[in-house]
C-alpha cells in the first residue's frame, strides 16, 4: 500500500513564512504612494489664511473717527451748554459773570455807597405841645452825649397811646445850621412803638412836616436808621412818637442814642 504524503507540521501560534522579492516591501509597493504625499502639487494652493490684523487696524481706525465726531458735536453744543449751567461767554481776559433767568449776562453788583457824613446836633429840646409843655428836659442830654448807656426818658403812660391823654412826645434836634439829612439812627429801649421824623423851620410841632415814619424797639437792644427822602434839608430834625414801646416799667420812651446824617 502507497504511504500518504506527509506535510510539513507547523507549530501552534506561528505566522507562516512570507516570501519577498528584493527591492520591494513585505505590505506591497509603497514608495511611490509616499514620495507623491511627500511632493506638493504645484496645480493646488493653500487656502487664505484670514487677514486678522488688517482687521484689527480697520476697527481701530472706525473708533478713531468716531470720537472725532463726538468730540466736535460737544464743542459746537457748549454754548448751549454754559448756558444752561447758568454761565455766559465773556470775552477773554473778563471774568465770567452768572446769568439771570433770560440767559444774559447780570450787572455787576454796585459799589457800596460811602457812609454819610455826621450832622452836628447843638441843642437838645423836648416837645410837649399837648401836655404840660415838659417832659424829663433835664435828661435831654443823655440822648446825644454818645453813650448807649445813658438814655432820655419820657414820662410813663398806661398804654402805648399815651394813656389816651395826648396824640404823642417828642424831641427836637437843633442842627447848627439848615443842612442836607439823609438818615436818623435811633437806639430806643423796649419792644414796639412809632416815631414820626418830621422837618421844622424852628423845631416846632405845629409848622413841623413828616418826612418819615418807622417802628422803635426792636426788643434787642439794637439801632433804627430810618432813611429820609433824597433833597431833605432842615435846621431842625423832630423825632415825634406817636406811639411808646413797651417796658418792664410801663410804656415810655427810652431815648439811648440819636445821631442825624
Amino acid at each position: 500500500a502507497a504511504r500518504p504524503e506527509r506535510r510539513p507540521e507547523t507549530r501552534s501560534g506561528s505566522r507562516p513564512a512570507v516570501r519577498t522579492t528584493p527591492g520591494r516591501h513585505p505590505t506591497g509597493d509603497l514608495d511611490p504612494l509616499i514620495a507623491a504625499l511627500a511632493t506638493p502639487d504645484p496645480s493646488v494652493r493653500s487656502a487664505p489664511r484670514p487677514l486678522r490684523r488688517s482687521a484689527g487696524l480697520w476697527v481701530t481706525a472706525l473708533l478713531a473717527v468716531v470720537l472725532v465726531v463726538a468730540v466736535t458735536v460737544a464743542w459746537q453744543q457748549l454754548p448751549r451748554l454754559r448756558g444752561a449751567l447758568g454761565i455766559a461767554p465773556a470775552p477773554s481776559g473778563t471774568p465770567v459773570l452768572p446769568v439771570d433767568g433770560s440767559g444774559a449776562p447780570s450787572a455787576e453788583p454796585p459799589a457800596p455807597e460811602p457812609a454819610a457824613e455826621p450832622v452836628a446836633v447843638t441843642e437838645v429840646r423836648a416837645l410837649d405841645p399837648f401836655g404840660d409843655v415838659t417832659e424829663n428836659d433835664e435828661l435831654l442830654p443823655l440822648a446825644v452825649d454818645g453813650d448807649p448807656a445813658t438814655a432820655w426818658a419820657s414820662s410813663t403812660y398806661s398804654s402805648a397811646a399815651l394813656g389816651g391823654l395826648k396824640r404823642g412826645v417828642g424831641v427836637d434836634l437843633v442842627l447848627a445850621a439848615e443842612a442836607p439829612v439823609t438818615e436818623v439812627e435811633l437806639l430806643v429801649g423796649g419792644g414796639g412803638g412809632t416815631v414820626e421824623v418830621r422837618t421844622s423851620p424852628d423845631g416846632g410841632y405845629d409848622a413841623s412836616t413828616v418826612v418819615a415814619t418807622a417802628t422803635v424797639g426792636d426788643g434787642a437792644g439794637g439801632p433804627v436808621v430810618v432813611p429820609l427822602p433824597e433833597g431833605t434839608r432842615t435846621p431842625h430834625v423832630v423825632l415825634w412818637f406817636t406811639t411808646l414801646p413797651s417796658t418792664p416799667d410801663g410804656f415810655v420812651v427810652e431815648l439811648y442814642s440819636a445821631a442825624v446824617r
